[in-house]
């Protein structure tokens, strides 16, 4: 979902603007677009059993990688070891620090020509074999021997799924923050166009909203999440549902026995429409009637992305609209160490 202009002012006035206490900010050219940096936050692990471990963090569309910075930094200071830990701002998330857009699409004027989720992905690799190299001593003749955890939120979780798909064997654990449901434009309120429509079958409470709110609330929905929508990183978001056409499948394929472990965390279904109604006039009770049981039901099927054993949820994050990391930092902590916790049970 969207966010409303008062917390999008609020991540730009905390999260952007307040310099960075705890963690330096760098840059890097990757290899393969030396016209253009990217900026990067990251943390050397520390007494984590698993040696060759790197956390990445995976920001959504809104929120640049400083919503990230508490979580990290929480979890560098608990008592528990940790991996090494990463984030970044991808080219044109310019609420964040990266000041380049992606160099592949220069010149090109079409939207359907930028660059896609797959390119991300791409560049997401590189940094990975980049950072891993300069920081963590491992050349990239030995990048598949660094096991790789994926933090991710709303559509980022899309992308750490691509990932792990891309590169299997690689991918040991997930942390899926209230994932956007990536084989769907969200075409699932009543449309009062469609033939053999009919006001009187639906709901009391949502016939009583009348037609021209109901058309009018597809069109708010499809303005917020259709895969045509514009957004400021410039990615074609068009190929997302030939990405990943299923819910529940292909199964992810871990570096070793007992992985990939993951976590679904779920969005609270009355913050989340309670939100929507305050930042998009969505009335809340067709985010309660519609959008929450799709959504449920596509946690439910994310969960068969692994092993039933290794899987996790889906935990609800209470209080917390669709930006869970960036609303409730500690939930996030903990499920994060708790998911580190369980690599290394399977290890044993």
């Amino acid at each position: 979902m969207a966010a409303g202009p008062r917390f999008v002012e609020h991540v730009k006035r905390v999260l952007v603007k307040t310099p960075p206490k705890d963690l330096k900010p760098d840059w890097i050219a990757l290899s393969t677009k030396p016209s253009a940096n990217l900026s990067y936050f990251f943390i050397q692990g520390r007494d984590y059993p698993i040696q060759k471990c790197l956390a990445v963090f995976i920001n959504g569309l809104l929120l640049p990688q400083a919503q990230w910075r508490p979580i990290m930094v929480s979890a560098a200071n608990s008592d528990a070891g940790h991996p090494a830990m990463l984030s970044y701002d991808r080219y044109g998330q310019f609420c964040g620090l990266t000041r380049h857009r992606d160099p592949a699409d220069k010149g090109k004027t079409n939207p359907e020509e930028f660059h896609d989720m797959l390119d991300v992905v791409r560049d997401m690799r590189q940094l990975i074999i980049q950072v891993a190299d300069t920081k963590m001593g491992i050349p990239e003749s030995d990048i598949d021997s660094l096991e790789i955890v994926l933090v991710a939120a709303s559509i980022g979780c899309s992308l750490a799924r691509i990932y792990a798909h891309e590169y299997p064997g690689t991918v040991s654990g997930l942390l899926l923050l209230d994932p956007l449901i990536a084989n769907s434009n969200y075409d699932y309120l009543p449309n009062p166009d469609a033939e053999g429509f009919d006001l009187d079958k639906l709901p009391a409470d949502i016939a009583a909203l009348g037609v021209d709110e109901l058309r009018e609330q597809r069109r708010n929905m499809m303005d917020i999440l259709h895969s045509t929508v514009e957004n400021p990183e410039g990615t074609n978001l068009r190929t997302q549902i030939k990405l990943l056409p299923h819910s529940d499948g292909p199964k992810l394929v871990g570096p070793r026995k007992g992985t990939p472990a993951l976590t679904i965390a779920a969005h609270d279904p009355q913050m989340l429409a309670y939100h929507a109604e305050k930042s998009r006039g969505i009335p809340a009770i067709l985010t309660r009637t519609y959008t929450c049981p799709i959504w449920h039901q596509y946690y439910l099927a994310q969960l068969k992305l692994t092993d039933e054993d290794l899987a996790k949820g889906p935990v609800v994050a209470k209080g917390c609209g669709h930006f869970i990391n960036a609303e409730d930092p500690e939930f996030t902590t903990k499920e994060f160490l708790d998911l580190l916790d369980r690599l290394l049970i399977k290890t044993e």
